[in-house]
Formats: C-alpha cells, structure tokens, sequence
C-alpha cells in the first residue's frame, strides 16, 4: 500500500513555476497522471478533500499568471469553466494582486466571482464580454485601489455588485508611451493616457448602484447606456463626474447623494 501511495504521487505531474498553455495541461495530465486533477476539483465541490498538491495544481491548471518585481502575482488568464468562480488569493504561495487585461474576457460560463481582499486592481477590460457574469463579490477588508477601464463593459446580465469602500479609482486608464525618432536621429518619447472609464458601459442588467466613499472621480462613459439603471448613490467624497458618465442611462429617476 505504501508502495502505490509513492508510486500515485511520483506520477503527479511537477507544479509548474510558469504558467501552462492549455495543450501543455492536457498533454501532462494525459500522459503523466491519467486523470485531471481540475475536474476531481470541480467534482468534489470541496477542496478540502483534495491533497494540498493536488488543490495546488488544479489552479494552475486554471489559471495562467505572471510574477511580479514585488513578488505578488497577475492572472494573464482564466481557462476555467465554472459557472462560480473563486478567485484565488494565492497561486503557488505567491499573493494575487492583479487581475490582468483580458484575462476573463468573453468567458460565458461564468455567472458568479468572487475576487479575493489581495487583489489590489483590474487591469483593462478584465472581464469584458462576460454575458452571463450576474454578481460580482468582493472579500471583506479588500485591498481594491482600481478598476481597470471597460472591467464589466457589455456584461449585459450583471446585476449585482458591491463595490468597497475606500480611495478606488474607478476606471483607471494607463500610459502608454510612444517613440519617434527625430531628423538629427534622436528618439522622442510621448506618454498618452488611454482606456480611461467605460467600467460598467453597456451592462444592461444593472438597475442600483452605490459608489462608496472614497472615491473622488466617476470618469466618462462608466455607466454609458446602462438602460436599466434606475437609481445611483454617490459619495460625499466625489468631486467630479466626467463627461458622458452616464450616458443614455434612459431609464435613470434617482440619483442620492
């Protein structure tokens, strides 16, 4: 018995320090391990049960992510198919903090997320297109700073989220530098802003929304054409609503301060 305990785990496949590509998970789970650790996971609906190994690599099987100068973790990409999805605070014993550009986009299986207090922004649409995505949970004492431009942009079916409170930059853009090299052959670089707002443009279902305290800046088009949007309740914190933030909000009766 001690014999096919050693022999079932030499035969799990090595937790890759890198992310995997999809070809690369399935190819080691079929040839190394015969069975996918990932699905046991969804099956189960309890990782308790699983080893902490196998429980480490069913996420990095989920999951494709970089590391960063300061050590913490950005997901590049989910490959998931979960309806709810729980975010997880750590891959491989490093800290997420970034939710990257585009790294749920256009997923249709989810319904439900769950973003973990490590996280500390959203990058660019990271969840764009999730037409299906109907709540979206943040975990208590969340580390939130941003929300990337265009995060929920045309999740036509969310209904549901509570934003923390708290300094949160809703719909940060970012710089983007541009080179151009000069007659006498030297090289000028130009920093643009770009992807600013659009955080929730487009998403049909929303009908209440709280902008917590904190946050100063509500910038253009974050809610454009939130048809349904009946009601908002904004800060004492805020500043300035941009130009176009609520654009063709139609079916807008009450805002609250």
């Amino acid at each position: 018995e001690d014999a096919a305990i050693e022999e079932s785990e030499e035969s799990l496949p090595e937790i890759q320090e890198e992310a995997w590509t999809e070809e690369e998970t399935e190819k080691e789970t079929e040839e190394e391990n015969g069975v996918d650790v990932s699905e046991n996971l969804a099956q189960t609906g309890n990782d308790e049960e699983l080893p902490e190994e196998n429980k480490a690599a069913a996420i990095s099987n989920e999951y494709e992510y970089c590391t960063l100068e300061d050590g913490t973790v950005e997901i590049t990409q989910y490959k998931g198919s979960e309806a709810s999805v729980t975010i997880p605070s750590k891959i491989e014993g490093k800290e997420v903090s970034i939710i990257g550009e585009l790294a749920f986009a256009s997923n249709e299986e989810i319904e439900s997320v769950t973003i973990p207090n490590t996280v500390t922004k959203t990058q660019y649409a990271s969840f764009i297109s999730c037409k299906n995505l109907k709540n979206v949970y943040f975990q208590k004492n969340s580390k939130l700073s941003a929300l990337g431009g265009a995060t929920f942009q045309f999740c036509s079916s969310l209904e549901n989220i509570e934003i923390p409170e708290g300094n949160i930059e809703i719909g940060q853009g970012r710089i983007e530098k541009y080179e151009y090299t000069l007659p006498d052959g030297s090289v000028q670089v130009n920093e643009t802003l770009t992807k600013t707002g659009y955080v929730f443009d487009s998403c049909t279902g929303l009908k209440n929304i709280v902008i917590p305290e904190g946050v100063v800046d509500i910038k253009g088009r974050t809610f454009g054409e939130c048809e349904n949007l009946t009601q908002v309740t904004l800060p004492l914190s805020l500043r300035k609503v941009e130009y176009g933030a609520f654009i063709r909000c139609t079916g807008l009766k009450n805002i609250f301060l």
